[in-house]
């Protein structure tokens, strides 16, 4: 993708030259990089730090605090994406020679946290087919117009929210981290046998991952409005918009980091006789940003996914309404109840009690 952007955008005497910048090696990049990088790392390690803290608090939550175990399995992968990526980001700034690579897996680890929010709200519903029937009932219809996708699609008709169709979307979402992974496995393979990324195959490899990550994107946004408008007391369209969100940024800040380096708009870094070239020291800002966002979006999920101000803890609200002498389902009693109970002693009592006292008063009366 950087040999295309350069020959797209690049203007001058230079820009004939596709030949591989170097990377240098962890030990090179640390004697080369300056004071404000070093401090910049320094904070880099201090937010991954706190974001690890913060997800061990959510695990705690999650694993304590929801009964269902599917629905606790499924939001391990969302409460993991924070520190999996968070350490991503920051390795790359450690290692710059890794940091495509970690790229990478960072975007597919979002994309499977995308496909496992299809499947929590699935879930959340009882079903796919249970959904859908309260979906019919109240006379939705699922719209190809998405914004920004598709929205000039104006001669197709809406769909009915049947389980068929809602399957054919969730397909789309879910082919976008199976063809990256794919993809990236391929990419490996050519790269060790040919040394080098200036092949067109790796050109066809990334325009194909784009395209593929737009379809999932798109299969996204159709069906998982729809279902969320049924879940506002889990907040699960705050949730969705989160990992969504993050997905975009940090696409959007490779893609513009790819770009400034190409036009030199990062300044090199040269110590000794190595030179450090711009897209190596945009790759490192752009890891530091996505620790700077994953700090954020720790922080915004602690505040908003509380126990107290989201049903997915149903634990946690169970035993608020315990002490607040509220009947729950499973066997809570009121203190009226416990009180009218308390009058009629033989209903409290088993049959071996109930025997015992049969038999005392048989003798009493004797």
């Amino acid at each position: 993708m950087t040999l295309v952007l350069r020959q797209w955008i690049c203007r001058g005497a230079g820009c004939n030259d596709t030949s591989e910048e170097y990377i240098p090696d962890v030990q090179q990049w640390m004697n080369a990089i300056g004071d404000i990088s070093h401090w910049m790392m320094t904070g880099a390690a201090a937010m991954t730090g706190i974001v690890i803290c913060l997800s061990l608090l959510h695990l705690i939550f999650v694993s304590t605090l929801i009964s269902d175990e599917k629905i606790r399995s499924e939001l391990y992968w969302v409460v993991l994406m924070p520190p999996v990526i968070v350490v991503c980001g920051f390795t790359g700034m450690v290692l710059p020679r890794a940091a495509l690579f970690l790229y990478a897996i960072a975007l597919v680890y979002y994309m499977i946290c995308i496909f496992v929010l299809v499947c929590l709200m699935n879930t959340l519903h009882g079903s796919r087919k249970s959904m859908c029937e309260k979906l019919m009932a109240k006379g939705e219809r699922i719209s190809i117009r998405i914004y920004p996708f598709a929205c000039w699609l104006i001669c197709f008709e809406d769909f009915l929210p049947t389980e068929e169709n809602f399957r054919r979307f969730e397909v789309l979402v879910f082919q976008s981290p199976i063809v990256r992974i794919l993809l990236e496995i391929l990419n490996i393979t050519v790269f060790m046998e040919l040394s080098s990324r200036k092949h067109m195959y790796f050109q066809i490899s990334n325009f194909a991952a784009m395209i593929s990550m737009f379809i999932g994107s798109y299969g996204s946004y159709v069906i998982v409005p729809l279902g969320a408008s049924l879940l506002h007391e889990y907040r699960f369209l705050l949730l969705f918009r989160i990992v969504d969100f993050c997905q975009l940024f940090w696409s959007v800040q490779k893609f513009v980091g790819d770009i400034f380096g190409i036009l030199d708009m990062v300044p090199t870094i040269a110590h000794a006789y190595i030179k450090l070239p711009s897209s190596a020291v945009a790759q490192f800002y752009i890891c530091f940003l996505l620790c700077v966002e994953m700090l954020f979006v720790s922080l915004l999920s602690t505040f908003c996914f509380q126990p107290s101000r989201c049903a997915f803890f149903d634990k946690h609200r169970k035993q608020n309404a315990i002490a607040d002498g509220e009947c729950a389902e499973d066997g809570c009693v009121s203190d009226v109840e416990a009180g009218s109970g308390a009058e009629d002693g033989d209903e409290l009592l088993d049959d071996d009690d109930i025997e015992q006292q049969q038999h005392l008063r048989s003798d009493e009366s004797e």
